[in-house]
C-alpha cells in the first residue's frame, strides 16, 4: 500500500513543485499549487503512519519468531554491516497487538541501524525469561544524542518509545556522538505465558 500509494502522492507532489516554479504563473495559482504541495506532504505522513501500523502478514504464518529471525537477515543482506545475534523463541509471549508492536520496534530500530548508525558491527539479542523479553540492539557507529533525538518528530526513535510505552516497557538508549549507540528494550510478559524454550541460533 505505502509503495503504490506513496509513489503515486510523491509524483503529484513533485508535479506541483515543478508548476510553482514555472515563470509567469498568476499568485492565486502559484499559491493553490503551494497548498496542494502542503496537502500532499501531509497525506504521504499519514500513509506511512498507516502503513506502519499493519500487522505483516507473515507473523500470521510463520510466527513471530521466524519473522523477527527473517528481518535480521534481510537486514543484515542489505548492508556491509557484520551482524552478531542470537534469537529466543518468542511465540505465544504476546497477544495480536502486542506481538506487531514488538515486531515494529526491531524493524524500526534495524531500520535506524543501518540508515544512520555508518557501523562496522552490530549485536542483535533478543532473550526471553519467566517475566520478560528483552531486546538489545548495540552498534560501533558514530552514535547520537539520544536526548536531541527523541525531541525529532517522524518515526524513528519516538514511535519506539510510543510502541515501548503502549506495552507497559522499558526503553534504555545509551549512546554518545562518536561512541556507537545500545537500545536496551524490557518488554513484560503475562503470567500465562508459556515456558521458555531453548534460544534459536540464526
Amino acid at each position: 500500500m505505502h509503495d503504490s500509494l506513496g509513489q503515486n502522492l510523491s509524483i503529484i507532489k513533485n508535479r506541483a513543485l515543478l508548476a510553482t516554479r514555472t515563470s509567469g504563473i498568476p499568485a492565486p495559482t502559484a499559491e493553490h499549487l503551494q497548498a496542494i504541495e502542503r496537502i500532499v506532504t501531509d497525506a504521504i505522513d499519514e500513509t506511512r503512519n498507516l502503513a506502519h501500523n499493519l500487522r505483516p502478514a507473515h507473523i500470521e504464518q510463520v510466527g513471530l519468531t521466524a519473522s523477527l529471525q527473517e528481518l535480521i537477515r534481510e537486514v543484515s543482506q542489505s548492508s556491509e554491516i557484520r551482524f552478531e545475534r542470537r534469537v529466543e523463541n518468542v511465540d505465544g509471549v504476546f497477544n495480536h497487538d502486542a506481538t506487531t508492536n514488538v515486531y515494529r520496534i526491531a524493524q524500526e530500530a534495524l531500520n535506524n541501524l543501518i540508515k544512520h548508525s555508518r557501523a562496522q558491527e552490530a549485536v542483535i539479542t533478543i532473550e526471553r525469561d519467566l517475566h520478560s523479553v528483552h531486546i538489545r540492539i548495540a552498534d560501533d557507529g558514530v552514535g547520537f544524542d539520544p536526548a536531541r533525538a527523541m525531541e525529532q518528530r517522524g518515526l524513528g526513535l519516538t514511535s519506539i518509545s510510543e510502541r515501548v510505552r503502549m506495552l507497559g516497557g522499558h526503553l534504555d538508549i545509551q549512546s554518545a556522538p562518536g561512541n556507537g549507540a545500545q537500545l536496551n528494550i524490557d518488554l513484560p510478559i503475562a503470567e500465562t505465558a508459556a515456558d521458555p524454550v531453548s534460544a534459536v541460533e540464526i
